[in-house]
């Protein structure tokens, strides 16, 4: 089934293992996707492509000696994010692209993005009443930022 593929045969194991107490819904839901997998197989792969190139490069990504610093770990947190959205803009090309060939709820991406918004955490840096940063990183709702304000001021000065 995974054809030489670890992740793939994985994945597979727990589906097939974990899928004899699904109910039936659970079941159609899965049989439908499958439907599309296999209408759209090159499609199917490019998505594929992209979630492995995201653990790859996730295994990749090196902290280095320096990763106790603050200031190092959020560059490296930084970098991982750029290389995160850079694969989501990927996905949402093909997404743009071939929507039109799927039919199954699980790759409708109104259906994907209510549930990751659904189960999504926000998280922001708090501010503190000066407009400092107290690189605290509190749960709540995004709030509009300041930052190209900020670095305008930096170098420019506020007396523009």
């Amino acid at each position: 089934m995974a054809l030489g593929d670890k992740f793939l045969f994985e994945v597979a194991k727990k589906a097939v293992l974990c899928g004899l107490s699904n109910d039936l819904d659970t079941l159609f839901y899965r049989q439908h996707i499958l439907k599309d997998c296999l209408k759209n197989p090159s499609i199917v792969r490019d998505i594929y492509h992209i979630a492995v190139e995201a653990i790859e490069n996730k295994k990749r990504h090196y902290y280095g000696i320096f990763s106790h610093y603050p200031s190092s770990i959020l560059s490296s947190s930084i970098e991982m994010l750029q290389m995160f959205m850079g694969l989501l803009k990927k996905l949402k090309s093909i997404a743009e692209e071939q929507a039109d060939k799927f039919e199954s709820e699980g790759f409708t991406a109104s259906q994907f993005f209510y549930h990751v918004m659904e189960n999504a955490i926000f998280l922001r840096a708090e501010r503190q009443t000066d407009g400092g940063r107290s690189f605290k990183i509190t749960p709540g709702e995004p709030l509009q930022t300041r930052y190209g304000e900020d670095l305008y001021n930096r170098i420019f000065g506020t007396d523009c």
